[in-house]
């Protein structure tokens, strides 16, 4: 075979002299005839298939060399979605009916995608590198369950006895105040902790940025049920043909949903949010189990971005863009609001896995500065119900104070509860993957 000659006569494709494959001068009778370029043909594709397998080893090699570690630049865009969270809370929370904007978009929502998806691209290699649905299943309870159990037992313990309007005997004799403790398992969510905050804007929930919690584990479920699926057998096709159908259903909302809730809810998550959030997660999953065959360009993210921003800025009006159903636009409409829903889904999701392969290097360094992004995100909203309940009224104020607050907790959460339980990991014995 033609490849094996190269390899074996030079060690290296890169610096081997390629053969000169015969001429065929005629597809008629002969030794040209198309019976006998079997041979030939049969080399020419294993030596396009050599060449592709250089370029792409070749790449990977820049990389390696230009960029951080993806894990790295992964870690500085959750830290930063994370402090986002905040700042749109800084206002939300002070102004509930009135979430901070940019181009008629939650900026939380950004922020959100951009995590889903980040999630979907690094959960998906989690299951790829080690197929076991146990162990997949104990390291995800291992990196969600002890941080928020630290926050939920302060929130119960200390946050609600202090900034609880009723006496001691009266919150901890409440049964609402221990069936807080639920919210260690995100499933069932409970907003408030009895008397806690009752004058603050936002009253109805101590730490509303647990709700995204059910979301994510359910994305992970996806990963499981979807590896499993390919394990025995289905082909990797069945990733962009969930994509798609979850695409499809938010459509349907849009077209039909004229209110945020009205498509049923898991748990305290309504099914709008859910899909949206979804979609983002799977196109995550998507680009990881096709990463060998998709092209990760910054160029290439520049113009999805532009794509959307065609769409957003061009045909969308500022009512479609409001979050909840678009019942009652004409149908043209409301094909658009989906498309740009997806756009952004996909630009979004694209763009953060471009980044965070394309990060500096540079700033390899000061990795162990960013890794306490779910600390940062599980503390961010009970400090700033704190700071707000101590008489902070101006958006931008509770930023500039809760955003370091929150950062310094997400470093304590790092290193003295997530580092800990993470190792635990090591009683994971995971199977050599050839």
């Amino acid at each position: 075979m033609i490849l094996t000659y190269i390899i074996h006569s030079n060690g290296a494709i890169g610096n081997s002299k390629i053969p000169r494959l015969p001429r065929t001068h005629s597809l008629e009778g002969g030794p040209d005839s198309p019976d006998n370029l079997s041979e030939p043909l049969e080399g020419r594709l294993e030596l396009t298939m050599a060449i592709k397998e250089e370029t792409q080893l070749k790449r990977r090699a820049f990389l390696k060399e230009s960029y951080a570690r993806s894990h790295v630049g992964f870690a500085w865009l959750r830290v930063t979605c994370s402090l986002i969270v905040i700042f749109s809370h800084s206002f939300w929370l002070l102004n509930p009916m009135h979430p901070p904007l940019f181009l008629g978009v939650g900026v939380g929502d950004f922020a959100l995608l951009a995590v889903f998806a980040m999630s979907g691209y690094q959960i998906h290699d989690s299951w790829d590198r080690d197929p076991s649905w146990w162990r997949f299943s104990a390291r995800r309870i291992l990196r969600i369950v002890p941080p928020l159990a630290v926050v939920v037992a302060v929130s119960v313990l200390v946050i609600g006895p202090i900034f609880s309007s009723l006496s001691l005997g009266a919150y901890f004799g409440v049964g609402l105040t221990w069936g807080y403790l639920v919210n260690i398992v995100p499933f069932w969510l409970q907003g408030p902790l009895p008397g806690a905050f009752a004058d603050n804007p936002h009253f109805e929930s101590l730490n509303p940025s647990l709700w995204t919690l059910p979301m994510e584990l359910i994305g992970y479920g996806i990963v499981l049920v979807v590896g499993l699926a390919i394990a025995i057998g289905l082909p990797k096709l069945i990733l962009p043909v969930l994509l798609a159908g979850l695409m499809v259903t938010q459509a349907v909302y849009d077209d039909t949903l004229g209110a945020f809730d009205s498509g049923g809810q898991i748990g305290v998550t309504p099914m709008v949010f859910l899909v949206k959030f979804l979609i983002a997660f799977t196109v995550g999953m998507v680009l990881h189990a096709y990463r060998h065959k998709i092209a990760f360009r910054p160029r290439y993210a520049v113009a999805l971005v532009a794509a959307w921003l065609l769409i957003h800025l061009g045909f969308m009006s500022e009512s479609a863009g409001v979050p909840g159903g678009t019942a009652g636009i004409d149908g043209a409409l409301f094909r658009l609001v989906s498309l740009d829903k997806w756009l952004l889904a996909l630009a979004l999701g694209y763009g953060v896995i471009v980044l965070g392969t394309h990060w500096p290097k540079r700033l390899e360094g000061a990795a162990r500065w960013v890794y306490g992004s779910y600390g940062l995100y599980l503390w961010g909203a009970p400090l700033q119900q704190i700071i707000i309940a101590l008489g902070v009224t101006n958006g931008w104020v509770l930023f500039v104070i809760s955003a370091p607050l929150a950062y310094a907790f997400g470093q304590l959460s790092w290193h003295l509860v997530e580092t800990p339980t993470q190792k635990w990991r090591r009683y994971l014995k995971a199977r050599q993957l050839q």
